[in-house]
């Protein structure tokens, strides 16, 4: 059985653009093999091209604050980008023609070396300088590659969760968030072996 292999960590950014829109094109072409993608790849459109201005910004000599958008907005390309190849793995059934359809590549030899992935452990959540923002930390998991953050206004209920983030590191600053309103959090691990379960459920009003 074939795995799919995007090695998205070693790649520039101007490659990780490149092997995306390859990706939305091959997905789009083959929308009936591909017909319930976990992301939108119009969203995927919209991100990629955001992230294709954000770099030109940089290489023309942008601000800090532009690095830090950028590389946000990597962080969610990669993260958009590994779940596309989660769904691609689960739809192929290691097929390598099918893997080959979405404009994805295999690994060369052997199995994947690991199977499992764990999800992060010792979640906290903090307040931060920023009105409208809280601050996750939790302690990061061996063999993971980036870790997705799903958040939940007020009362919790299984259909009010959803992805808003993804990092590469054990910390992200989330912000946009409604002052007095609970907010609750739990993430999940990404890496070779695919995605984690979730992390224990955290939670904060923001003071």
């Amino acid at each position: 059985m074939s795995t799919v292999a995007l090695r998205l960590t070693r790649l520039s950014v101007s490659e990780t653009i490149i092997l995306g829109k390859k990706i939305v094109a091959a997905m789009t072409a083959h929308v009936g093999r591909f017909e319930e993608p976990p992301v939108a790849l119009a969203a995927v459109t919209a991100d990629l091209n955001d992230l294709d201005k954000l770099q030109q910004e940089r290489m023309g000599g942008g601000s800090k604050a532009n690095t830090v958008l950028r590389n946000q907005k990597l962080a969610d390309v990669r993260g958009e980008l590994s779940l596309l190849a989660s769904y691609v793995q689960t739809v192929s059934r290691g097929d390598e023609s099918i893997i080959n359809e979405a404009g994805m590549s295999v690994r060369s030899t052997g199995p994947r070396k690991y199977d499992t992935i764990l999800p992060p452990e010792l979640v906290l959540v903090e307040q931060t300088e920023y009105d409208d923002g809280l601050k996750l930390r939790w302690k990061r998991v061996k063999n993971a590659r980036q870790y997705g953050i799903e958040y939940c206004a007020g009362t919790v209920t299984p259909d009010k969760w959803k992805t808003i983030a993804y990092a590469n590191s054990g910390s992200i600053v989330v912000r946009g968030l409604t002052t007095g309103e609970l907010a609750s959090f739990r993430i999940f691990s990404l890496g070779a072996a695919g995605k984690s379960e979730y992390s224990m459920v955290v939670n904060r009003k923001l003071a």
